[in-house]
């Protein structure tokens, strides 16, 4: 009687190890941020002193940031522009990516506290969003650069409380498909964004 040979034992598929995956967005995405506000300001001062010269940002009839620094959306607090508190946010974000990856473990409540901030980022980059493309008519290649810098942040930092068990219990519905999707969802929302602006200036773009 011949005996079985061993089974093979089948290899663990490694974890998405998602606390390094949020320390490099934060700091990548906090630095690209920092700079496009930081630009943006430069632009500002520069309008402030030179009211009628065009701006390096001024790219064409659509696309500039010249015309939207004239306007209260570009200044929605306090008449203090916007991208003064993007300067602020993204040099937080990248602090916090750099101590991440330095291994300091943050107290539940700091993770708590950056998801509800950036709930706070996704809203009002929603509603700029919404500002330039049917009120402004009008795109400001700094702000859609901070688009794309703010939203994988607030993304990936709720892919991560998820995954830590960092948001109330009701949540925890949402952990798996979060996880095993978390790029299909972030590559999906700038497909619908890129979408939406060709179909709404669609005149410009293919006429």
């Amino acid at each position: 009687m011949t005996s079985k040979p061993p089974r093979k034992s089948t290899p663990l598929k490694k974890e998405t190890n998602f606390e390094r995956i949020v320390a490099w967005v934060l700091t990548v995405s906090g630095t690209v941020g920092l700079a496009a506000s930081f630009m943006l300001s430069i632009e500002e001062i520069h309008h402030l002193k030179h009211p009628a010269q065009s701006l390096a940002c001024d790219i064409n009839p659509l696309i500039g940031c010249g015309s939207i620094m004239d306007t209260w959306q570009g200044h929605v607090l306090f008449g203090i522009p916007n991208q003064f508190f993007g300067i602020a946010a993204c040099a937080v974000l990248i602090t916090l990516g750099v101590l991440v990856f330095a291994g300091v473990k943050f107290p539940r409540w700091i993770w708590q506290g950056l998801q509800l901030g950036m709930v706070g980022g996704v809203a009002f980059v929603g509603w700029f969003m919404y500002q330039s493309l049917f009120v402004l008519n009008h795109l400001c290649p700094y702000c859609m650069v901070t688009w794309t810098a703010i939203l994988p942040v607030a993304w990936y930092v709720t892919v991560y409380n998820l995954h830590a068990g960092n948001l109330p219990t009701w949540t925890n519905r949402f952990t798996s498909f979060a996880t095993r999707h978390h790029v299909d969802v972030i590559v999906g929302v700038f497909v619908v964004i890129i979408g939406g602006i060709l179909l709404r200036f669609s005149d410009f773009f293919f006429g």
